[in-house]
């Protein structure tokens, strides 16, 4: 089966880490929009968007908008993934972040199940090795994990 895209969801120390470590590799500047925002543009862009880096914050907001049913924000989202390039590094802020190595068909972000064709458990450790790992001040930077969709 073939994936759409894959993305990072993160919470906020390993966010930052993530894109620092991308810019640095990259030699490019992060793109920050509300995930609102990035939709809006997605939907109305006739040709694929080529941001080299994509930081998407709001998720929150969009699972738990009152102007959406349980099951609609999701396939909405990735909807306008679909506009996305391929290349680009699509980085996804949560403030709580969950999932399971046994279970590799979903993650938990912000309290809500969002369902992903697969964990993406060997480029997460990849990732892990190459950005400075640790606590500080009851800081995670760990806490991360790609997935394919």
């Amino acid at each position: 089966m073939s994936t759409l895209t894959s993305a990072i969801f993160a919470e906020q120390d390993a966010l930052q880490e993530l894109t620092k470590l991308y810019e640095d590799t990259l030699h490019a500047k992060a793109e920050r929009k509300k995930i609102v925002e990035f939709m809006r543009e997605a939907h109305r862009s006739e040709d694929k968007l080529r941001p080299t880096i994509l930081v998407l914050a709001g998720l929150p907001r969009i699972l738990d908008s009152p102007y959406t049913q349980d099951a609609e924000p999701i396939p909405l989202l990735l909807t306008a993934i679909r506009k996305l390039s391929r290349e680009t590094i699509l980085l996804i802020h949560a403030d709580r972040l969950e999932w399971s190595p046994s279970n590799r068909t979903a993650i938990t972000a912000d309290g809500r199940t969002i369902p992903v064709s697969e964990i993406d458990i060997p480029a997460t450790t990849a990732l892990k090795s190459s950005i400075k790992l640790g606590t500080g001040r009851g800081r995670r930077k760990d806490n991360f994990i790609k997935v394919n969709w």
